[in-house]
């Protein structure tokens, strides 16, 4: 597949918008943790939809972590959860949410596909952009806590990872990264979905690694464009 086309953000925020729902983990040793646990990726007629986040989507994507992800009208950081029990399933309520580099890629992923919503998932909730902080964070809490509540893919929040997770047939875009602190999470993800068609750029030899998809490198950007195109075009 040649000359992917890299459509520029101002045209596809015409045609694509985000959807989020954030919210606090409060935990044992009594700091808060801001989180998001879900991205809804959809075409602009379908974000008005109220129930966005129970239809099943086209595809999923599971990236590292939410990053700097914010709303984009409020600071409402959502409400707050026990990170003992950490019921989300009940309590979520999407509002617009800024979009960024990642997002795009997927959304150019949709453009060529025709797909009108992808829902984002990540190994971990945690809204943290600076990675070393985010791993800080995450072996902060595994001394806390017995399990990673922090991923949705924990058994703590098996309930809200089969309302979210959508069909399994549906392909499954990875991307969370290199970094081998993010193997534990990893294995979670795999161990929950087994037999899932996955897509993505796999690191070789660490079968637990797939780059980023939306790299520094430009050329780098449109080289995961394509290996995924190519991949989905295997597939259909």
């Amino acid at each position: 597949m040649k000359n992917i086309p890299f459509v520029p953000a101002a045209d596809l925020k015409r045609q694509f918008g985000c959807l989020g729902f954030f919210y606090r983990m409060q935990i044992p040793d009594g700091n808060v943790i801001r989180c998001r646990n879900v991205l809804e990726i959809a075409g602009q007629s379908l974000l008005h939809d109220p129930e966005l986040h129970l239809r099943p989507p086209d595809a999923c994507a599971v990236m590292m972590n939410p990053g700097s992800s914010r709303p984009l009208f409020s600071q409402d950081d959502g409400p707050v959860v026990e990170a003992r029990y950490p019921d989300l399933v009940g309590h979520m309520s999407l509002v617009p949410t800024r979009p960024d580099n990642t997002q795009y890629q997927i959304m150019r992923i949709m453009q060529v596909t025709g797909w009108t919503h992808v829902r984002v998932l990540n190994l971990s909730d945690i809204r943290e952009p600076k990675s070393p902080l985010l791993f800080q964070s995450m072996k902060q809490l595994h001394g806390i806590l017995s399990e990673p509540v922090h991923s949705i893919f924990s058994d703590a929040r098996l309930a809200e990872y089969h309302a979210l997770f959508g069909d399994r047939r549906s392909p499954v875009i990875a991307g969370w990264g290199r970094h081998p602190d993010l193997e534990p999470l990893a294995r979670l993800f795999f161990a929950r979905i087994p037999d899932v068609r996955l897509l993505g750029v796999a690191v070789p030899g660490s079968p637990l690694r797939y780059g980023h998809p939306s790299p520094h490198v430009h050329q780098q950007k449109l080289a995961w464009l394509q290996t995924v195109l190519e991949q989905l075009n295997c597939r259909t």
